[in-house]
């Protein structure tokens, strides 16, 4: 695999994004990672802080996107609207437990990715239902992921799939909230948590 620097790492921005943040357990658990990613790639690979570390569940205001308007005053015409959308959803949606097992590698990224039992898709699609992105925003994923590190330089891997095939991901990670963050350095370096979402609690 030919790995190349992931354009967007360490670039300045205004967006508005909804995720949530790993656990303390969650956090271990990627360390491990890093060390085998690490002993493998050198410094060519970029290992996400602990506070950087984040599961998307969608984009409000996404990235060098050009809306034609100021990011800021965008969320001061819907964001209103879209939280009060989206605590309706989450509110009825107990805690969510994501089983992470699996991690890949892109020419830019290596990540992991989770199953649940359908929460996140339910929630995705339940906003989409209820309120209209705004023209030109990703859709919201269609998997679980975080990602865990980027490159930062260029080489030649011609193994590195097969490495990272044996990298075991096992861990589960409970998520109880969402956060609503203005991001300014991506990715998640630079942020304000303007908001959190609960999930209904357990009974």
């Amino acid at each position: 695999m030919h790995i190349q620097p992931h354009d967007h790492t360490g670039a300045a921005t205004v967006a508005y994004v909804l995720n949530s943040k790993f656990s303390k357990e969650g956090v271990a658990a990627i360390s491990k990672l890093h060390q085998e990613i690490s002993k493998y790639f050198g410094e060519l690979a970029w290992l996400l802080p602990s506070q950087s570390l984040h599961v998307t569940l969608m984009d409000w205001i996404a990235p060098f996107v050009q809306y034609g308007e100021d990011p800021d005053i965008l969320f001061k015409k819907h964001g209103e609207r879209y939280i009060s959308v989206l605590e309706d959803i989450v509110k009825k949606e107990g805690p969510i437990s994501v089983h992470f097992n699996q991690i890949n590698i892109s020419p830019t990224t290596i990540f992991i990715q989770g199953t649940d039992d359908g929460a996140y898709q339910r929630i995705r699609e339940s906003f989409l239902m209820k309120a209209e992105l705004l023209p030109g925003t990703k859709q919201p994923p269609s998997i679980i992921h975080a990602s865990i590190a980027r490159f930062v330089g260029v080489a030649d891997f011609p193994e590195a799939e097969d490495f990272i095939a044996t990298v075991p991901v096992d861990f589960e990670e409970n998520i109880d909230e969402f956060r609503l963050v203005r991001e300014t350095i991506l990715p998640m370096q630079g942020y304000e948590i303007l908001r959190t979402l609960p999930l209904r609690s357990k009974i």
